[in-house]
């Protein structure tokens, strides 16, 4: 993972060194959006970054889309309360990540319904801090993804071939691949695994619409829970057939919100900047856990 690391560490480099020479205020952004900071700047670097926002709410809406599949299939089994029992106790389980994110959604949520006149310079600020994490993530899950793309195909068929079925069958997204991914409590992921082994033995009829106990707000965990479930079976094919179509209609308005604004519906636009909102949370949920978790690494090691 050095090299997704790297990659994420140099974009915030970069960001930090542009407003250190420019400022950090409404207009160094909007001159940022244009490409207009430095000389010579290149066009193709202002649709980088918005392709990368693109990617990054897509990528979420696909662990969103399945989060609601498992509630649905649930409320099918009639155990939707045993659902928001283990998904409300993984959130509130990490208190301040829970807080924290739960502060940026109603400040992203704020930034799509209400006036862009009247949001406070501090707030987009901090929206903007958040964009830039967000296009350093992305950077760093594309490096991640092309490495794993051809450490598998390096490895031999089966390899490959079971990492592209995880990407057909929605237990794999791009952003696993870069510095989310990184595993920030290896002992208690241990741990949990065991739990969850013994739990789903115990209660073996719950595990086919059990839902995924939130451990990472917007990552691959959630994911992985599922494939436990999931994989092989019938379940799986109409889950992943009900994500593809969610995923696809929301990059189809993704796309259209970034590319043609003038043509697309105004409800339709402020549903895009909602995703926005989540997409924030979740970055601010891991954030937190990494502070919180190397925290706690330096007062062990000290």
């Amino acid at each position: 993972k050095t090299l997704t690391w790297l990659c994420f560490g140099s974009y915030l480099c970069f960001e930090v060194g542009l407003h250190v020479k420019y400022g950090l205020n409404t207009d160094t952004f909007e001159s940022e959006e244009s490409c207009g900071l430095t000389e010579g700047d290149l066009p193709f670097r202002c649709e980088l970054l918005t392709v990368f926002e693109i990617m990054c709410r897509s990528c979420l809406t696909v662990v969103f889309a399945s989060s609601l599949w498992e509630f649905a299939t649930a409320m099918v089994f009639h155990a939707l309360a045993s659902c928001c029992r283990n998904f409300a106790g993984g959130m509130v389980g990490d208190l301040w990540a829970f807080l924290v994110s739960m502060a940026i959604a109603v400040l992203g949520i704020w930034n799509a319904l209400g006036n862009e006149e009247t949001f406070p310079e501090w707030a987009q600020i901090t929206c903007h801090v958040l964009d830039a994490f967000c296009h350093a993530i992305i950077l760093s899950a594309i490096v991640g993804f092309a490495y794993d793309f051809v450490d598998r195909l390096c490895s031999g068929k089966d390899e490959f071939c079971k990492f592209v079925c995880g990407l057909v069958q929605c237990f794999d997204t791009l952003e696993a691949h870069g510095v989310v991914s990184v595993d920030l409590d290896a002992e208690g992921s241990e741990e949990r695994r065991e739990e969850d082994k013994i739990e789903r033995q115990a209660t073996r009829v719950w595990s086919e619409q059990d839902v995924a106990v939130v451990r990472s707000l917007g990552s691959g965990d959630v994911l992985d829970q599922q494939r436990k479930r999931h994989e092989g079976r019938k379940s799986g094919r109409a889950r992943a057939l009900f994500i593809w179509v969610v995923f696809l209609v929301m990059l189809v308005a993704l796309i259209m919100d970034s590319y043609y604004l003038d043509s697309l519906p105004t409800w339709v636009a402020k549903w895009c900047k909602l995703e926005g909102s989540l997409c924030w949370a979740g970055i601010a949920w891991w954030l937190v856990k990494l502070v919180t978790s190397s925290a706690a690494h330096a007062l062990v090691e000290g």
